[in-house]
Parts: structure tokens; sequence; C-alpha cells
């Protein structure tokens, strides 16, 4: 992605929409839309993510130079940016990365993103029994969402799995334990499948999943699947972070409810889980 190449440069809207071939009105109004924040604060988000992962790999690193290779002008603007941040300033940070504000995520703790405008609903916390989910592997995002592009799931594909798992079937799910660096990021991988019960023996699936029983919360998304991306965002950069809920050390997931009605605003089409403590 532009943007993320860039951030030692300097990045306004005008310029990243050029390169997007889009008018930087347009480019903004859809920036928003997927991302849920402005371009100028996913840019700031992005710059001093960067900048504490190069002083945490680095410590003996002057902080000028991570100033500058961070897209700011002069270390005072860094520091005050860094500092309203993640509370702390660079320099307690190299000392301790510990007491930097960060969000609950175990592949990029330090990207905090602006909340979006629309909140994220409280989630509804269900005990869940044990679960198996058989899966295939799929790698890739394209414009944020998983199973796109080249990557993108087939009714036949879906059909195979109904056909074998039968009355066994619980769901049809996609399963995201690692996070995308980026909007089209080539490498992170996803498993889209079905929860049952318990194992079978499959012929449609490459592998299997254990899912032991547990707490989950349980939060709606409305509209389109590719959009799920968003409410992923909302969920672990504003309601983990600001909720004082423990996460579980499993994977987290999305189940597609069946017959989803995309133009109605007041049904939900996917279900996200996210495991508590």
């Amino acid at each position: 992605m532009f943007i993320e190449e860039a951030l030692g440069e300097p990045l306004t809207a005008g310029r990243i929409a050029q390169h997007a071939h889009l008018s930087p009105f347009h480019f903004q109004r859809l920036f928003v839309a997927h991302m849920g924040e402005t371009v100028g604060g996913y840019v700031n988000s992005r710059r001093l993510e960067y900048a504490a992962r190069l002083i945490e790999a680095s410590p003996k690193q002057k902080m000028i130079a991570v100033a500058l290779d961070c897209g700011f002008e002069t270390h005072s603007a860094f520091s005050r940016a860094f500092r309203r941040h993640f509370g702390c300033t660079p320099s307690q940070f190299r000392d301790n990365p510990d007491q930097a504000r960060r969000q609950r995520s175990l592949t990029r703790p330090y990207l905090l993103t602006q909340p979006a405008d629309q909140p994220i609903p409280e989630p509804v916390m269900e005990d869940q029994p044990d679960m198996a989910f058989v899966y295939r592997t799929f790698t890739g995002t394209l414009n944020g969402s998983f199973f796109q592009g080249g990557a993108s799931i087939s009714r036949d594909l879906i059909n195979g799995l109904v056909h074998e798992a039968g009355d066994r079937l619980m769901a049809v799910a996609g399963s995201f334990p690692d996070e995308p660096g980026q909007l089209n990021d080539t490498r992170v991988t996803g498993y889209f499948g079905g929860l049952v019960a318990k194992r079978y023996h499959s012929v449609w699936g490459e592998d299997w999943q254990s899912f032991p029983a547990g707490r989950w919360a349980v939060f709606e998304h409305y509209g389109r699947y590719q959009y799920l991306y968003q409410s992923w965002n909302r969920i672990y950069r504003s309601w983990a972070t600001e909720n004082e809920t423990a996460l579980r050390d499993e994977w987290p997931y999305e189940s597609y409810l069946p017959d989803p009605d995309f133009s109605d605003n007041k049904r939900p089409t996917a279900l996200i889980y996210v495991p508590v403590l």
C-alpha cells in the first residue's frame, strides 16, 4: 500500500488521492467509509506505530533519527505527538515500553487508530460448548477483506462443505488468528470452513482446529461481508482497548448468517465471536 511505503515522506490526502487516481474529495470519503477514520488520522497512527516499533527494536537509535524516518520534521513535534498518542514520551517508552498505551492485539499492539464515529454495539456474552472447526486455508487480503479477489470463496466450495457436513454443521465460518499488516496483505492467512460439535472424517477440509468450551463476546455485523474488517477493527481497536474484559488465547471467528439481506440495515448478516475469560 502506498501509505505504508511512504510514511517517512510528506503525505497529504491530495498526494495519496493522486496515487489512487481519484479526486481528493472522493478519495477522502471512500477512505473514511473503509477505514472508519480520516486520512490524516490514519497516517499519524501508522507513523507513531512505526516509531514505537523502531524504538523497541533499536533503543540506542537517536530520537531525531526516528522522528525523521517516521515523517516528523522536528524532534519536538515528534515527542508531542508520541506522548499524546501513547501517554508517555519516546524516551520513557525506550526505557519501559510496557507503560505505553496500546491496543489488545498480539500482532500490532501499537496501532492505536481513532475510534469510528459510529460506536460498536455492546456484545452479548455467550457460553459455547466444545466445537471443532474444519477449514481450508486462504492467503492474502484485498482492500482489507479476506476471501476476496483470487482467494474468493466460490459457491461450489460452500455447497461442498454444506453437503459433506449435513446436519452436523452448526455454522459456516471464517477465522483469522493473525491481523493483516495493511489493507492489501499478501502473506496473512485466513481460514474458511464450518463449525461442528465434534470432528469427523472430512474429505472437504484441509485440517481441523479445536475451540474449547468457554465464553465468547458476540458482536453483530450489518451490511456486506466485504466490510466485515471494519467491524473487526472497531472491536479490537475500540471495544477491546477500552473494555476491561480479558481475552482468551483462542482463534476468534465470524459466522455467516443464512439468507443475508444486505439491503436491510436492521438485520445482521454475520456474527463476530471474540474469546473472553
